[in-house]
């Protein structure tokens, strides 16, 4: 019966990176939008240009929003669920809860204070990684108590990896804002933006490779509970 719950609390996280991946693409989408506005508003002679970017920029960011909320209301639940038969599942319940509330607090100063939006949305991404982190933690746990030594072995493996993504994807946030007031502040954002990007979806896939692999684990380990 554990196995079934954790199982499906798994399998809501799953569906909630799925969410995450699209959020991510959104959101570059985006921001792309939004430089290539800031660019054009300097000629008065392209106010077609600018109302189709206007449309693409709030079309693209309603999206990435509703995106958003799919992915934090599933992987939310999913936590919770998973919670119930391993408790480190609930530290990444909560963890996920505390990173959507940094980066939403973070959002707000993004206009007035850009330094206070880095903090709070660098925070946001730290607590994020814990969320990961625990999850995997959770998963090497359940894999012991199966003796799955090579569901174990895996998530030592992917601790490490992500923990690498992350520290990169935080040098690359660093390296934004020291080049943000120079004349080549443009390509440099835009290139690392793309280096982020491609961070973000890799981590992404491999901790839903990850998470398929458990609840492969599980299912296995509910067959035979049922055979015997």
């Amino acid at each position: 019966m554990k196995s079934i719950n954790a199982k499906k609390g798994l399998k809501k996280v799953f569906i909630s990176q799925v969410f995450a991946i699209i959020m991510a693409m959104l959101s570059s989408c985006t921001m792309l939008f939004i430089g290539m506005f800031k660019v054009l508003s300097v000629d008065s002679e392209t106010v077609s240009s600018l109302f189709e970017l206007a449309v693409l920029s709030i079309t693209f960011s309603a999206s990435m929003l509703l995106t958003a909320v799919f992915s934090y209301i599933f992987g939310i639940i999913g936590y919770y669920q998973a919670g119930k038969v391993e408790a480190e599942f609930k530290k990444s319940m909560l963890c996920m809860i505390a990173s959507g509330a940094l980066v939403i607090i973070g959002n707000f100063f993004q206009i007035p204070n850009g330094t206070l939006y880095t903090i709070l949305t660098s925070a946001g991404s730290i607590v994020e990684m814990f969320v990961m982190v625990f999850s995997i933690s959770g998963i090497i746990r359940l894999s012991d108590n199966f003796e799955s030594v090579e569901m174990s072995e895996r998530g030592d493996r992917l601790l490490k990896i992500l923990v690498a993504i992350y520290i990169i994807s935080a040098i690359d946030t660093l390296i934004i804002r020291i080049f943000e007031l120079s004349a080549q502040a443009k390509i440099v954002s835009f290139i690392i933006d793309v280096i982020d990007l491609a961070l973000i979806v890799l981590r992404y896939v491999l901790y839903m490779r990850y998470l398929h692999g458990a609840m492969k684990m599980l299912a296995e380990n509910n067959a035979d509970v049922l055979r015997s």
